[in-house]
């Protein structure tokens, strides 16, 4: 890896004095949306400028391929004579020099994109397929040996594609998995919209050097953004950080948001122990104890998916039944602790919990009990924050944007992404080559949870799904012991 400042250039150089490149080549899936406003020759213009930079300061090998959001692209007479079998691309420039005729061949993509009949099938501004039909139809995009899979997304809006493999989360998978092997440091995302809480989601769940912006903040400002993050994610690309010192957290904060819906009843009671076995989160705790030296203690809070129940439960079958002393759970305080000797039937307790409605929140309430007053002392300053979202609807928290929900739920641990996991065990969605719908499992039928997985997408490896027809619950669980183990030891609370 060579070292890059704000402008891109490398500070290591060869013996002929010139500049090391900073990674040997780049391959920009461009999608340009017809309806985007920045089709003027000055907009064009501009991203060709960029192109120019990144070519330029990066000293790569630089792969245009465009589409614009249709399955049988129109690009042909754009890219006629391209790097890749059947022209698919232009090649933009290598080692700091530009190839001729490339503004010409951008300047012909916009205008297509722009030019397409509103009766083209599917819509020009499906933004996540036209990123992936290339991936998916050709062997050889992103090329083999690529560097840095660059998704470059100009959108008028969010994706207009309303069916199930229009989901930013299902996305990043697919173009991680496909486009460079899962290996996350070569693929980046820099996506442009209007209010577009899809394209921001999709950027946030590719790497930590993506991003979005917005039109009305400016498409050159965003540009002259975008280029250091783009040329610092070239240069690290195979960055292998110097290990940290052992670490390891000694406290775990356990929040959970339970579905109480009829439909929830067997899982619920698998989670509780109600068929003779012992409460299933009560075997993980004791795993986590035993695994983890450091580890002290674990505190668990409860709460349910029912819209605006954000105050810990510390009575059964909250919120459908108002708290008595029936329902009591003998709680000193609005959580439990473990180990204790009453944590498995204190969390039995309180993990009954039941719904009131159909609507199910589960998203938006764990980041709302984790915000309320009513909870302070909850969650402790330096423990790592464990939210299970357990469920077999998706989350229906549509009012409120899935960037927004990232933002807050990672601010409640002082923005250290290090420090929280997020864990739904819900519907699979699939892959977005095949995703899935309905499924049965142990505990009866559950749909996917599309939306839950595009939120937990945005904390990259700290998102964990698993599920919920996949096994019983103490596998779901047994799952994510490894995951949960390696985050702690990850966790430096005083660092």
């Amino acid at each position: 890896m060579t070292t890059s400042g704000t402008g891109g250039g490398s500070s290591d150089e060869s013996t002929t004095g010139a500049a090391a490149p900073l990674c040997d080549s780049i391959a920009v899936s461009l999608v340009v949306d017809r309806e985007a406003p920045m089709h003027s020759a000055q907009d064009v213009e501009r991203v060709a400028a960029f192109l120019d930079a990144l070519t330029e300061q990066s000293g790569a090998e630089v792969l245009v391929l465009p589409n614009s959001g249709v399955e049988d692209d129109p690009m042909g007479p754009c890219t006629d004579g391209g790097a890749l079998a059947g022209g698919l691309t232009i090649r933009w420039g290598h080692g700091a020099a530009l190839e001729p005729g490339t503004h010409d061949a951008l300047t012909c993509v916009f205008d297509v994109a722009a030019g397409l009949p509103n009766d083209v099938e599917p819509d020009g501004d499906w933004m996540f397929s036209g990123l992936m039909f290339p991936l998916l139809e050709h062997e050889d995009w992103p090329p083999p040996d690529t560097d840095l899979a660059m998704a470059l997304l100009f959108a008028e809006q969010d994706d207009d594609q309303f069916n199930m493999y229009a989901r930013p989360g299902m996305t990043s998978e697919a173009y991680l998995r496909l486009g460079v092997d899962g290996d996350r440091r070569r693929a980046t995302a820099f996506t442009l919209g209007q209010g577009g809480d899809e394209l921001a989601t999709f950027a946030l769940a590719m790497q930590p050097h993506s991003a979005y912006a917005d039109f009305d903040d400016g498409l050159q400002s965003a540009l002259d953004a975008w280029l250091p993050r783009a040329l610092t994610a070239c240069d690290e690309h195979d960055f292998v950080p110097d290990p940290e010192p052992p670490g390891g957290c000694s406290q775990i904060d356990v929040l959970f948001v339970i579905d109480g819906s009829l439909s929830m009843a067997e899982e619920q009671a698998a989670l509780r122990g109600e068929d003779g076995s012992p409460p299933v989160f009560a075997e993980f705790t004791d795993a986590l104890l035993t695994e983890l030296g450091t580890l002290e203690d674990v505190r668990v809070g409860v709460v349910s998916a029912e819209p605006g129940d954000v105050v810990l439960h510390t009575h059964r079958d909250q919120p459908w039944t108002p708290p008595s002393p029936d329902t009591d759970c003998g709680l000193e305080l609005p959580w439990v602790g473990a180990p204790s000797p009453g944590f498995a039937e204190q969390f039995a307790c309180i993990g009954a919990t039941r719904a009131i409605s159909t609507d199910e929140t589960t998203v938006r309430n764990a980041i709302e009990t984790l915000e309320s007053p009513a909870n302070a002392g909850f969650l402790r300053e330096d423990s790592l924050l464990f939210v299970v979202l357990l469920t077999d609807e998706d989350t229906q928290d549509f009012d409120t944007a899935m960037s927004e929900m990232h933002e807050r739920l990672l601010a409640v641990v002082g923005g250290e992404a290090k420090r929280l996991v997020v864990l739904a065990i819900t519907g699979d969605p699939g892959l977005f080559e095949l995703p899935l719908t309905t499924c049965s499992g142990p505990y009866g039928t559950a749909t996917p949870g599309r939306r839950i997985n595009s939120i937990l997408s945005t904390f990259q490896d700290r998102g964990l799904m698993q599920d919920i027809c996949g096994g019983d619950l103490a596998s779901r669980f047994a799952e994510v012991l490894d995951d949960i183990v390696d985050s702690c030891l990850d966790w430096h609370p005083e660092g």
